[in-house]
């Protein structure tokens, strides 16, 4: 939920508001995204509580907050 939440944000930062903050928002998300896939874990929760954290789960909530995001860019393109 916090991945899409952060990934739509970071989108529409990028294309409506502070170009260069969005992007690296979304810079950031990627690596960590792309680091988790590498190593199989999160970077906060690693070793807090004794589970694995589901990587999956937080890439496929990013890229459901970039879903959800397109329709409020493409609604405000429209007019």
């Amino acid at each position: 939920m916090l991945h899409g939440l952060f990934a739509g944000a970071a989108l529409l930062t990028a294309v409506r508001g502070d170009r260069v903050r969005g992007t690296i928002m979304l810079v950031v998300l990627a690596a960590k995204l792309a680091w988790e896939a590498a190593t199989g874990g999160s970077l906060v929760m690693a070793g807090t509580a004794g589970y694995r954290v589901v990587t999956e789960s937080h890439l496929l909530g990013a890229l459901g907050g970039l879903a959800g995001a397109l329709p409020l860019l493409w609604r405000s393109a429209r007019g």
